[in-house]
């Protein structure tokens, strides 16, 4: 019951985090931060498509259901997992794109090279799942996914380190975008990884990764609101 807590309570906090976005979005719109209104629409929608499933073990008879099954199939709607599967490919695109578009041209390159090599993983990764794509999340992608991401926001922070923006990174979107994620990564990677060899339990791992989640949204809102803030009363630092 705690875990189910947990989980409707971060797909409130995730509807806060794309209304807040909304609401702020003219304060950030010319900047590449802008894409992670989209992720999080994205993130919303996902989440709502994702409770099908629930629908159809309690109420498999509605009509609704019904036709989704005929359109999707009755694999499809019993279960969500390749509905997460195609999400995790989408948000680790985002994000390492985002690096992309922010890094310094001495490091473009490297997330360049570093985004398609995420995009091979990601297709060897789908090719070699295919038959089990509905049945088992795709390992490959969220870890080489989740590497990356840390890879790429090191190198930033260091380049951040740098120069004069240190001064006021902590009042910037991409600060808050960044290290929300970064904790994510750094919590729920190594559990996915090793949970086997940790014997954590399944309700142990659900946890952290509620945990890891109520984190990584509760910085995308503090980003939006500190950056309007900020955008209010001056000129927003840019990364």
């Amino acid at each position: 019951m705690f875990v189910d807590f947990y989980r409707d309570f971060i797909f409130y906090l995730e509807i806060i985090a794309a209304i807040v976005a909304i609401i702020t979005y003219k304060k950030y719109r010319f900047t590449e931060s802008r894409y992670f209104l989209y992720l999080l629409l994205i993130t919303v929608l996902v989440e709502t498509v994702g409770l099908i499933p629930f629908y159809n073990y309690y109420y498999p008879n509605h009509s609704i259901i019904r036709s989704l099954k005929s359109v999707l199939g009755k694999e499809l709607v019993r279960t969500n997992i390749w509905l997460y599967n195609i999400f995790k490919i989408i948000t680790y695109f985002i994000y390492l794109f985002f690096f992309y578009k922010i890094l310094s041209a001495k490091n473009k390159k490297i997330a360049l090279v570093l985004l398609y090599l995420f995009l091979l993983f990601a297709l060897i990764d789908v090719m070699m799942n295919l038959n089990t794509f509905n049945s088992k999340y795709i390992p490959i992608t969220r870890i080489s996914g989740a590497l990356i991401y840390m890879i790429l926001s090191f190198l930033y922070f260091a380049e951040v380190m740098g120069d004069d923006r240190i001064l006021t990174f902590h009042k910037t979107l991409p600060f808050w975008i960044i290290i929300g994620a970064l904790i994510f990564n750094l919590a729920t990677v190594p559990i996915f990884i090793f949970s086997k060899q940790l014997d954590f339990s399944q309700q142990t791992y659900r946890v952290i990764l509620n945990l890891s989640n109520i984190i990584l949204y509760g910085s995308f809102i503090t980003g939006f609101i500190t950056n309007a803030r900020v955008q209010k009363g001056e000129k927003a630092p840019q990364p």
